[in-house]
């Protein structure tokens, strides 16, 4: 039995050096390396990595990994055939904190040096970014996410990089070329900063200090100073705060200042929706579990102002803040975020928030343009649902038909607009609607539910509509000739799946009446559609007259 077992761990010795031999060959074996890094690429991307230069492994506690002339290929719509050209990475790892329960794993040292990285996205095909599987987001919480940093950095060093970023909304590409970049964690884990480049043909700089940088992630007190600087334009930030997560207990001061904002906005590619100088100031200062925010500034021809106190400053649950906005113009600021065709102007905005727990309660909150204004006075749940949300509105417009290019249709007179309304989601989540709108003489009211906030909306309401005139509407409407005779209408409609449910429709045309009930299915030709329709007049002739039959 002794002589088996004596065998058995011989045997067990023999293979686990014929094991261990084995790796360590393939570990040096460059072409072996290669294969395995192309391979786990195209199988979790579906994009080429090569390394075209050397690779090198170097084995021990600390383990460094070196490649030159690294390529990862573009999307196949792209011009350029590689997103990302690095001359040179090293990559050092150590390996005992792989195994560690203290903490993730660490990485000593990291270098790129001489890379070229190709952003672009536009509307057919996306973004060239896009390369991971799409993960299903994480449902809503008013808690703030705390996580463990992936890995603990002690030293970043980027060299010779260029970065270039052309989107459908960019007026032209971003050009940002780094001359150097520079991470290094201290003894005492102060994060020392240090950044120097261009971008977009200005240059661009920062140096400072952060500490500790795992607050980031996990939370926890953090203190910082930096100094950013772009061209004339400058950023100085210091102070410290309870909780880098949340923002809580924050002491600090910054400000953002320089001349011609619109220079800066032409550097970004960023439409001019602002001109002039700009000196932007915020202001945070903590009272026992409460912060305090001072904003007072311009960013050229916007002016913004904003006072208030909050338990933290990331998805609050106690306080308030009230604010003021007004700028030149609406079409521009539209444009800087991607909101195409709104109206030119000047705009305002101002109102107060107050938070209360999984509350947000509007107050006052006006927003107004030439000729437009809209007021909002509710409150907002942020749990799953939004039960509980309630919202009042009043919308007045002098002219709505200069909106009408978000619609997608030229902008053209129509007239004055007045909406006013209740619009809330009961304890399932439906939203529930109770609105009155005059427009070109007429008034139209609505009343029920709508649907669930998520979709589908399948709305079952209750309507009614009266006019004296009707008839700008009905050319509004696509309906051509119509009676300049009072029209009174009022009933249930309902839509789902394609199909309009009719109950009890009343409608009266100058002392004619008519009842209409049943379904129109708007697919397969109205197959399926099923009416019943009674009317009730006095003179059938009149009324055949007044739709434009005579005789």
């Amino acid at each position: 039995m002794r002589r088996i077992l004596v065998i058995s761990l011989f045997t067990v010795t023999i293979l686990l050096v014929a094991v261990a031999g084995i790796a360590a060959y393939l570990l040096h074996d460059e072409a072996f390396l290669k294969a395995q890094l192309g391979r786990q690429a195209l199988k979790y991307t579906g994009r080429e990595l090569r390394v075209s230069g050397p690779l090198r492994l170097s084995l021990g506690r600390e383990t460094t990994l070196q490649a030159d002339q690294i390529t990862f290929a573009n999307a196949d719509w792209a011009e350029n055939p590689d997103m990302v050209r690095v001359g040179r990475l090293e990559l050092t790892v150590d390996i005992p904190s792989l195994f560690s329960r203290a903490g993730p794993p660490s990485i000593p040292h990291i270098l790129v040096d001489g890379c070229d990285i190709d952003l672009r996205a536009n509307h057919t095909d996306g973004a060239n970014w896009d390369i991971l599987p799409d993960r299903e987001e994480p449902e809503a919480t008013s808690s703030v996410k705390r996580y463990s940093p992936p890995v603990m950095l002690n030293r970043l060093m980027i060299t010779d990089c260029r970065l270039g970023l052309d989107t459908a909304r960019r007026t032209r590409p971003l050009a940002v070329s780094v001359q150097k970049i520079s991470l290094e964690k201290s003894a005492e884990d102060r994060v020392q900063v240090l950044v120097d480049g261009m971008l977009s043909g200005e240059p661009v700089s920062a140096k400072g200090w952060l500490y500790p940088l795992h607050a980031f992630f996990s939370g926890g007190p953090m203190e910082h100073d930096l100094k950013v600087r772009f061209g004339n334009v400058n950023l100085d930030s210091a102070g410290t705060v309870a909780d880098a997560r949340t923002l809580q207990g924050a002491e600090l001061q910054g400000r953002f200042y320089g001349p011609s904002v619109e220079n800066l906005l032409e550097s970004l590619a960023l439409p001019p929706y602002s001109h002039g100088d700009f000196d932007f100031r915020i202001g945070l200062d903590s009272s026992g579990d409460m912060t305090r925010l001072d904003v007072d500034g311009d960013l050229g021809s916007i002016f913004t102002q904003a006072d208030g106190m909050l338990d933290r400053l990331v998805q609050p649950t106690r306080g308030y803040v009230t604010s003021k906005l007004n700028g030149p113009d609406l079409a521009l600021l539209g444009a800087a975020f991607g909101v195409e065709s709104l109206p030119e102007g000047p705009y305002s905005l101002a109102g107060r928030v107050d938070f209360e727990g999984a509350s947000i309660r509007l107050s006052d909150t006006v927003i107004e343009t030439n000729g437009d204004r809209l007021d909002i006075d509710g409150v907002i749940r942020s749990d799953a649902k939004m039960s509980g949300t309630g919202l009042d509105v009043r919308l007045s417009s002098s002219e709505i038909g200069r909106w009408l290019p978000l619609a997608g249709k030229p902008a053209r007179p129509l007239g004055e607009l007045d909406l006013e309304g209740h619009a809330g989601v009961d304890e399932n989540g439906l939203l529930i609607i109770d609105a009155n709108l005059e427009f070109l003489q007429g008034e139209l009211s609505a009343k029920g539910p709508v649907g669930p906030l998520e979709g589908p909306y399948e709305p079952d309401l209750s309507v009614s509509f009266s006019s004296d005139d009707p008839r700008q509407l009905a050319t509004l409407a696509g309906i051509g000739a119509f009676p300049a005779e009072p029209v009174r209408l009022n009933g249930q409609v309902a839509y789902a799946k394609n199909r309009i449910r009719l109950d009890g429709i009343a409608l009266d045309l100058a002392g004619h009446q008519a009842t209409v009930d049943g379904r129109l299915v708007l697919e397969q030709r109205y197959a399926g559609s099923e009416l019943g329709v009674s009317v009730k007049t006095a003179d059938l002739g009149q009324l055949g007259r007044l739709l434009g039959h005579d005789g």
